[in-house]
This record gives C-alpha cells, structure tokens and sequence, in this order.
C-alpha cells in the first residue's frame, strides 16, 4: 500500500471493498531488508488515509456481508500475516484509532524467527562468495540459478528452491548452516513472530481476531490432500 497513491487504491476499493494484507513493521528498533514489511510511520500514515475514506471493519464482517451477497462497498479489512512481534508497540495506536484488524498467526514458531527473514536480513551483511558457500552447504541445486528473473533479487534461486524441495518448511539441516553463519556475521534478524503470550496479550483487545495460518507455514498447494 505505501509503494502506490493511496488516494487512487482507495477509489479503487470503494466500489466492492478490499481485505489489506500486512505482514510485519519495520522500524529503527526492528529493521527489515524484506518488503514484505512496511516501514511503521508509512503504515500508520496509510491507514488514517484509508480512515479518511473507507469504513474500516473486522474481516469476519466484511466476509459475513460478502457470503450473505450483501454490499461490501467502501468497506476494508486489514488483516497481518505471520502475527509479527514488531505489531506490539503498534497496539496503542492501532487502539487509539479504533481499528479492527485480524491476526493470522503461525503456531509452530513460537517468537523465533521465520527463515526468509533471517535470510533477507543477512544477505547483504556476507560477501558473495561466503554466500554461495551457504548456499553449497545446504545443497541448493545448482539448476535453480538458471532462467532466474533478475528482477527478484540474488536470493531467488535459494526461495524457489525451498519451496520445490521442502515445500517451504525450513529444515534442521538449513538450520544449521544458517546459525553458523549468523554466528561467524554477529547478526540475526530482530523479525519474529510473537510469542504465545505476546499473542495472547494482544488478541485480549476486543478489536482483534486470531486466524489459522497454519502450523508450520508450508506451501499449501504443493502438499498432498
């Protein structure tokens, strides 16, 4: 949402409504290199435009309206994937704006971190050919670097093949190499998912919802029935 004219996305909504789906915020205490996470002052800005002209509701609502063939016009949800950590010092002012939002929590990591952010994060701290080492290590195939778009960034190869290989699951082995690593750079992502108390203190606020995002976040459509 911070990368487009925020007065264009909402017209653009109006007409049917919209679900806005966040991740995490990145921020001087919590930094990210990912663009899945959105700089904590812009989303702030963003949503008090949305605000201006859009009815901001729960997800379950807009979705009751949308089953019933009832009008979701000028309604938005906003929902964050992953139930990051670096929401919590967002609650006061989330609060404070009256803003129903909706958590789709990932159960199985309990505070530690995800392995795309630790990957995101350290990548430009290690020189290319320690890199490629890793990448030796845990044995990415070498056929993931070819037809890659440049477009995507360095760490395309090593994404697509996770998500070929281990249906997106990080694995003991990965892990390994990857905390050596962090260890010999002295750095590790401040991005993580929030803790089951964390999770638990924030969902008590009567303008959160709680959803399933799965246990281990795997790639959906490449598993079995």
């Amino acid at each position: 949402a911070g990368r487009a004219p925020i007065g264009r996305l909402t017209r653009a909504f109006a007409p049917a409504g919209a679900i806005l789906a966040y991740h995490g915020v990145s921020s001087p205490a919590e930094p990210s290199a990912s663009i899945a996470h959105v700089d904590r002052d812009q989303l702030l800005r963003d949503i008090d435009a949305f605000r201006a002209e859009l009815d901001v509701v729960p997800l379950r609502t807009l979705l009751a309206r949308h089953d019933a063939g009832e009008s979701t016009a000028g309604q938005v949800a906003l929902t964050f994937d992953d139930a990051y950590a670096s929401l919590v010092p967002l609650r006061d002012a989330l609060r404070e704006r009256r803003l129903p939002i909706t958590l789709f929590a990932t159960t199985g990591f309990a505070g530690a971190p995800f392995w795309w952010d630790r990957i995101d994060d350290l990548h430009p701290r290690v020189s290319p050919a320690r890199w490629r080492d890793f990448e030796m290590e845990i044995g990415l195939d070498e056929t993931y670097r070819v037809g890659q778009p440049l477009a995507h960034g360095p760490l395309r190869p090593l994404r697509q093949w996770l998500l070929a290989s281990s249906r997106g699951r990080w694995l003991e082995r990965h892990d390994f190499a990857l905390a050596r690593l962090e260890a010999e750079v002295g750095f590790r992502t401040a991005q993580r998912p929030m803790t089951s108390p964390e999770l638990m203190a924030f969902a008590r606020d009567p303008l959160v919802d709680v959803g399933v995002h799965t246990r281990s976040h795997p790639v959906l459509p490449l598993l079995d029935p």
